[in-house]
């Protein structure tokens, strides 16, 4: 079962993601895994042990799942510590014990319909914590050191979906859904060589959306409709305090709630070979930002009002049975991240909430032969407030604050896949990307390689020797770039070409299958792109060497 929300606003997008019962025996999977960095096992294993139980029971169906785990460090090839930003539970650089829970229940009532609860639980408790020590760009590298304070940090985190759904309503299929999503996170920092910081944050969800699909045949042939209204409310409180005295430092973000409303209409229709699509989704906003007093604090209120119409097209014609070409155009808004937006605004009438209208256009070919797939699209997207996270110029070492500005992005993807035989496979996916923006007062200026990657390449072997062995070699490939000529500005560094190459082998032993992993198989040292692209010491650390992954998954 899936679910995502988030449309608009700040905080993103949330999904909800559990499996579902299979089978009406009583099944249980069981996943075991673990991997460490050769050239420094100690302090590096990652082991999980994921237990399921599912089936189907007449009408109901089940699905329940908890995890175990710990999250030990990455170290690059020289055996020091990496700056591992990749962990779990998304504020890295920390040995941590994971747990988490998923399920999903349904249950069928025939011709009154289909009732389904899914729902995920995880807790991050950091077992030792580190900080980074920051190095000079591309002259010394930084370390990632221990910091004992931050050794109480956690994440806890939780997403519900209830659904209804009934395939004949009148006509028409309906879906109803209501969901909850709560993310509390709480880690600590240094503020100097005396006084350490606890960094609290705060992201709640709740929402409601109901939609309904009518074939429209009685009125033309191959014509049918989608509609709803969607309701979404989020509320983002970040602040930060003293752990000596419990005095606030500052609101990153003070308590701020958006509601979004949101009607829409969706029309599909096939004319013979071609597939014609059209839409429009409107999306009403108010929210409340509450008073924070204290630095980054504002007087608070009702933010004003504010409403965006967005529009989209697409058409598909199947040039053959194995052939289709495509083309959209697509409209997307980007709500400013108020929260930041609100820090240090003085009172809620200077926050301006005004939406990033932007425009997408895209084409391109997909090809299903019997034993090659092939997919192209060339996309162009254009903005005249597109947001972006920046340093703020008064305070260098404070919260990013959000930059708008109009910007447009273009670009090329292409993917790959050809089944040679039983035993051969190749395939591959290659993107480029370019974009420019706009300065407040300036000309428009390349962006740089963090939000927008040198050309990539990824592209790998298949061998199976044998039915139950399987193997695949994997080549991920960026080219350089040195788009501002040794600019020393931030964000305009350049970034030095790289190849790394991994290994993956899976068999089939017993009732599961063993899986076998070496990601970065050469023990490259290398940098990250938004290490790189910078143009800064904090982050200049390389990323991990080689790691060794094993698993065995298996029913019973």
């Amino acid at each position: 079962a899936n679910s995502a929300y988030g449309f608009g606003s700040p905080g993103g997008i949330i999904a909800v993601s559990t499996p579902r019962a299979e089978s009406a025996d009583f099944t249980l999977k069981t996943s075991v895994s673990n991997s460490f960095n050769p050239s420094h096992p100690g302090g590096s294993y990652q082991p999980r042990f994921y237990q399921s139980a599912s089936q189907i029971i007449g009408n109901f169906d089940y699905h329940i799942g908890g995890l175990l785990g710990y999250d030990g460090l990455e170290f690059d090839p020289q055996g020091n510590r990496a700056l591992g930003f990749n962990a779990p539970s998304a504020i890295g650089n920390s040995k941590e014990f994971l747990t988490g829970v998923d399920g999903s229940f349904g249950y069928d009532f025939g011709r009154f319909g289909k009732l389904r609860f899914t729902g995920t639980f995880g807790y991050t408790n950091f077992l030792q914590a580190f900080e980074i020590t920051e190095g000079v760009y591309r002259r010394i590298q930084g370390s990632i050191d221990r910091f004992r304070p931050a050794d109480d940090s956690f994440r806890r985190s939780y997403a519900v979906n209830l659904s209804y759904e009934k395939p004949d309503l009148r006509g028409s299929a309906l879906k109803l859904e209501v969901l909850r999503s709560d993310i509390d996170t709480e880690t600590f920092r240094r503020f100097d060589n005396t006084r350490n910081l606890r960094d609290e944050q705060t992201n709640e969800y709740f929402g409601v959306r109901s939609g309904l699909t009518t074939a429209l045949d009685r009125f033309v042939s191959g014509l049918a409709a989608s509609y709803g209204f969607d309701f979404l409310r989020n509320r983002y409180f970040r602040p930060v305090f003293f752990t000596d005295t419990g005095a606030l430092q500052t609101f990153i973000s003070p308590d701020v709630t958006l509601d979004s409303y949101a009607p829409y209409l969706q029309l599909t229709q096939q004319l013979g070979p071609f597939r014609l699509s059209g839409g429009v989704r409107h999306e009403e906003y108010r929210g409340h930002v509450d008073t924070a007093v204290g630095s980054g604090g504002i007087e608070g209120g009702d933010i004003k009002p504010f409403n965006l119409t967005l529009f989209n097209a697409g058409l598909v014609y199947a040039l053959t049975d194995q052939v289709d070409l495509f083309a959209s155009f697509s409209q997307g808004a980007e709500i400013s991240q108020l929260g930041r937006a609100a820090r240090g605004a003085g009172t809620v009438d200077n926050l301006d909430p005004q939406p990033a209208k932007s425009n997408q256009y895209e084409i391109g070919a997909r090809v299903r032969w019997p034993k090659l797939d092939y997919s192209f699209a060339a996309f162009f997207t254009e903005s005249d407030l597109l947001s972006a996270l920046q340093r703020d110029p008064a305070n260098p070492a404070g919260p990013l604050i959000p930059l708008r500005e109009p910007r447009k992005f273009w670009g090329v993807e292409n993917s790959l896949g050809w089944r040679i035989n039983e035993r051969w496979g190749v395939g591959g996916v290659t993107t480029w990307y370019n974009g420019i923006r706009k300065p407040e007062g300036g000309d428009w200026r390349r962006i740089g390689a963090r939000e927008v990657p040198p050309f990539l390449l990824s592209t790998y072997v298949d061998y199976a020797p044998r039915s139950w062995w399987r193997n695949r070699i994997r080549l991920d490939y960026h080219a350089s770039t040195n788009r501002f000529n040794h600019s020393a500005a931030f964000g305009e560094g350049r970034v030095n070409s790289l190849v790394l190459v991994h290994l993956d082998a899976a068999f089939d032993i017993g009732p599961g299958e063993f899986q076998l992993g070496v990601r970065n198989l050469l023990n490259e040292k290398y940098f990250s792109i938004p290490a790189q692209a910078d143009n800064g010491g904090f982050l200049w650390i390389p990323e991990e060497g080689t790691r060794i992954a094993m698993s065995y998954v298996f029913k019973w």
